[in-house]
């Protein structure tokens, strides 16, 4: 039976995340500041991007404000050339899930954005059983997002994939596939129902049919794009909640220019961050309205 009605007391408490994309290190001080008032658990960054003196002081703010890491992967570099071959991938993802263990008791778990749009399917499960066998090796924890450039970049990719490797679990941002298909998912209902039972991180940006990053949610010309995000999110709560997960992990993932608006000026007309709180506000009341207490 669905837990649909309100007030209905769940274990499951309704954790938030929150990203350093766009945050320049040198004011991250100030930021964790803001972050630890907000009431986060964890940030999420690609360490293997950072230098050597940010990796400390990243390592030194986790430990001083008691917040963990959610380390994001990426199988080749978005300010490279595209990488096309398996093994490359493969050998990339072992690198830096061992480089994520070494932060020890700081890592909640590795957020992957996992191989190549463009493999056929023997490539494609070339690459994830080798994911699964190295996530086993290592006993580390990873979530395959569904992104745009990935191997799961639109919902029948993610479909075929999860139908041979049941045992994936997945970083939900279906603002990817929003743009991708140019509608609302609502006719494709099967699979994001084989989608909900699989993710257990959401990214929770509000996507439409033209972007990945709508410029404000809040805006009524976005409602409808806003409510069909929040029923697919409903969809996973549901599941989550029916198995006893200890927690849900949501992230309002909204990135700085060029995926928010500036002006001719270069001035930014909407703070990201503050669209953030707005939805992680709205998304920790909707969670508490329909599964009762979530409080930490």
């Amino acid at each position: 039976k669905m837990i649909s009605e309100a007030n209905q007391t769940t274990t499951t408490k309704f954790r938030t995340v929150k990203t350093l994309w766009g945050i320049d290190s040198s004011t991250w001080e100030q930021a964790f500041e803001r972050i630890v008032q907000s009431g986060y658990t964890a940030v999420e960054c690609p360490p293997h991007l950072l230098s050597t003196e940010e990796r400390k002081q990243l390592i030194s703010l986790l430990e001083k404000h008691e917040l963990l890491l959610v380390y994001q992967v990426h199988t080749d570099r978005y300010d490279q050339p595209r990488v096309k071959n398996v093994d490359d991938h493969i050998s990339t993802f072992e690198q830096l899930v061992l480089d994520a263990s070494e932060f020890g008791d700081l890592l909640l778990f590795v957020n992957s954005h996992s191989g190549y749009d463009g493999w056929n399917h023997q490539q494609r499960s070339a690459f994830f059983q080798a994911c699964l066998d190295i996530e086993e090796r290592h006993k580390i924890t990873v979530f395959h997002e569904t992104h745009r450039r990935r191997c799961m970049f639109n919902p029948w990719a993610m479909r075929d994939v999860l139908l041979e490797f049941p045992q994936l679990k997945l970083t939900a941002d279906i603002s990817h596939f929003f743009v991708v298909m140019q509608n609302n998912l609502d006719d494709e209902q099967d699979i994001i129902d084989l989608m909900a039972d699989k993710v257990r991180f959401i990214h929770g940006r509000v996507g439409g049919p033209t972007m990945s990053q709508v410029p404000d949610p809040q805006n009524p010309i976005w409602e409808d794009w806003n409510a069909a995000s929040e029923r697919i999110w409903d969809m996973i709560w549901e599941k989550q909640v029916e198995r006893g997960d200890p927690a849900t992990y949501f992230e309002a993932e909204y990135g700085p220019p060029p995926y928010c608006i500036i002006g001719l000026d270069g001035e930014v007309l909407k703070d990201p961050w503050e669209v953030t709180d707005w939805q992680i506000q709205r998304e920790s009341q909707r969670f508490e309205d329909r599964f009762g207490s979530n409080k930490l």
